[in-house]
């Protein structure tokens, strides 16, 4: 008696997008007659014990066809990127350390097959492993490799971000006091307490002409204890790095006002082996902004944060949601009936209110304006008002639309989020 796995969308050990499809197919040797189906075990993080265990029958054609995906793509988030202290938030932090959560950031899914009849397991069973962030895939992009995105000898692995790069660059524009982080996924670089500075990030500053007025390496921004692929802490392997002007700031790489004429920096992750990431750009943004700027950020696709900036005026609208009951106001428990003229007949016993964002700007890039799309797609937010903190939100936009400039280069964009966070009333 021999199962055997036909196909399957990703090979075992790859990491693997979310919320995509992973189909596997199986067969048997054995006669219809003889077993009932296969039963699947499903065992994340390589725990003692399994989160699901069905049953599956055999089709017409004596296959079993099984999709992984609705079985694991509720199971991981982007951790909390808020929090009461700014030091504890994930975007707003310096030190990043190892904000990738065991629980939410990533897992590794095993899947156990074998044949069963009349409640009792036949022969070997086959397994498979899988890795994966949260990420999504559109159907019509088929079944891709997540290799790319992955740290090893010799790759230049990319960074977690829906943004497009020219040449191996990321490029984006900050404010002085932006703040934010990039993810990439640490599959093989090791770094432990006794060498903890294999991994780190390299920080060059440029003016206008390309010429280069700094560079240091910042070990601190990276946590000394993301494991190897084989730990099981494997939520640590979805790495959160600084990168924006006022977190670098905040980690002492550069005293910004020491280069009154910076035009740009690049950020990059940089390992054993001249192993490199992706290049991250920052384009000094200088532009006068009169009314308090917002960031806003959000979970995209590949299972990191993108973030983009607004500068028009912010129209901040506060709803409230009342439920009121009525009063008799007659009183006839006396022996005459009371009558109060300033008792009130109607009162609220519950308010709650929401805060909606109306955010606009003129003068996104294309690729800003294109990254909006990725933004009203994400089921996860953030944002920030000027200098304050971050605050959890809800994408309220279902339908964005771009205006082009009259130069034809230069986007208008519009979005609405409110809080997730009811206000108190």
């Amino acid at each position: 008696m021999a199962l055997t796995l036909d196909s399957s969308t990703y090979d075992s050990g790859d990491w693997a997008y979310t919320n995509a499809p992973a189909w596997f197919t199986l067969s048997t040797s054995l006669t219809m007659a003889a077993v009932d189906g296969v039963q699947v075990t499903l065992t994340r993080n390589a725990a003692a014990s399994e989160y699901a265990q069905f049953i599956l029958p055999f089709n017409q054609a004596e296959r079993v066809h099984f999709n992984l995906q609705p079985w694991v793509r509720d199971l991981l988030t982007i951790p909390n990127a808020t929090a009461a202290s700014d030091s504890a938030a994930l975007l707003s932090t310096g030190v990043v350390g190892d904000r990738g959560n065991a629980a939410t950031s990533a897992a590794r899914i095993d899947i156990e097959f074998q044949e069963i009849k009349d409640g009792a397991l036949l022969g070997t069973a086959l397994t498979h492993t899988q890795y994966h962030t949260r990420s999504r895939l559109d159907f019509n992009q088929g079944p891709l490799d997540f290799d790319n995105w992955l740290t090893g000898t010799g790759q230049n692995t990319r960074f977690l971000t829906d943004r497009e790069a020219d040449s191996g660059v990321v490029t984006m524009y900050g404010d002085d006091s932006d703040q934010g982080v990039v993810a990439w996924v640490n599959d093989s670089i090791a770094s432990n307490s006794s060498t903890p500075n294999t991994t780190k990030l390299q920080v060059k500053v440029y003016n206008a002409a390309g010429t280069q007025l700094g560079s240091t390496y910042l070990s601190g921004a990276i946590a000394t204890s993301h494991q190897s692929v084989a730990s099981v802490v494997y939520g640590s392997k979805v790495c959160y790095t600084p990168v924006m002007p006022a977190n670098l700031l905040s980690l002492g790489a550069f005293t910004w006002s020491s280069y009154p004429n910076r035009r740009c920096y690049d950020a990059k992750v940089v390992g054993p082996s001249a192993n490199v990431h992706w290049h991250f750009r920052v384009n000094r943004r200088t532009r006068p902004c009169r009314y308090d700027a917002q960031q806003l950020a959000w979970a995209n696709s590949k299972g990191g944060i993108d973030m983009v900036r607004f500068e028009l005026k912010n129209r901040d609208t506060v709803k409230v949601k009342r439920k009121q009951f009525v009063k008799n106001p007659f009183s006839t428990a006396g022996a005459t009936i009371g009558f109060s003229g300033f008792e009130p007949q109607e009162e609220t016993y519950q308010a709650s209110g929401e805060r909606i964002y109306d955010l606009s700007h003129k003068g996104h890039t294309l690729e800003e304006a294109q990254l909006l799309e990725s933004c009203v797609r994400a089921s996860q937010a953030w944002i920030r008002v000027g200098t304050g903190r971050w605050e959890p939100v809800v994408i309220e936009t279902n339908s964005l639309t771009v205006e082009t400039q009259l130069t034809g280069k230069l986007f208008n964009t519009a979005i609405t989020v409110r809080t997730s966070q009811p206000l108190t009333c």
